[in-house]
């Protein structure tokens, strides 16, 4: 303690002597600069200190952060594997929803269902339409059982009349 007010005191009487000239601005100016400086770079050195400490906390949190999401998508069935059920459980509810995407309710006659399978009929299709109504059902897990196509000329173009018998498939 007596070794810093051996130190302070010169220094006091120094800067009140040398305040008010030219070069005593200057040496006061950058002391206090560096002082500034230095207090900053300490600063800085401290946070990057704390924060590289926090790291691996942010990193085991992350981890299982991501082992949770992973479990959490495991444990919900996938959008395919929902539909699939719908589709097993109801095929009346497969194929209209297949008529609808493809939009063709417009021509739909009809649509009902027993118990040997759903019945669909629908009239005006183009070729393109009915192969890609076979494919929509057979992705929807629903196969074809019986059918019946008739072509019929309307305006001119030949235009297909199906009938189908569906089936779900295991």
């Amino acid at each position: 303690m007596d070794r810093w007010k051996d130190f302070l005191a010169p220094l006091g009487q120094w800067i009140s002597a040398n305040r008010a000239t030219r070069e005593g601005r200057r040496i006061l100016a950058l002391a206090l600069l560096v002082f500034l400086v230095w207090g900053s770079a300490f600063f800085l050195h401290c946070n990057a200190r704390e924060t590289e400490s926090r790291i691996p906390l942010l990193a085991a949190r992350f981890a299982s952060l991501a082992e949770t999401a992973q479990a959490f998508r495991a444990a919900l069935p996938s959008r395919k594997q929902a539909e699939a059920r719908t589709n097993e459980a109801d095929p009346l509810a497969a194929a209209s929803e297949t008529i609808d995407r493809l939009r063709v309710k417009d021509r739909l006659k009809s649509l009902s269902s027993s118990t040997r399978g759903v019945s669909i009929e629908l009239e005006g299709l183009g070729q393109e339409e009915t192969v890609s109504l076979v494919r929509e059902l057979k992705k929807a897990r629903l196969s074809v059982t019986s059918a019946e196509i008739r072509a019929l000329p309307v305006g001119g173009k030949r235009s297909l009349s199906v009938s189908l018998l569906l089936g779900g498939q295991p």
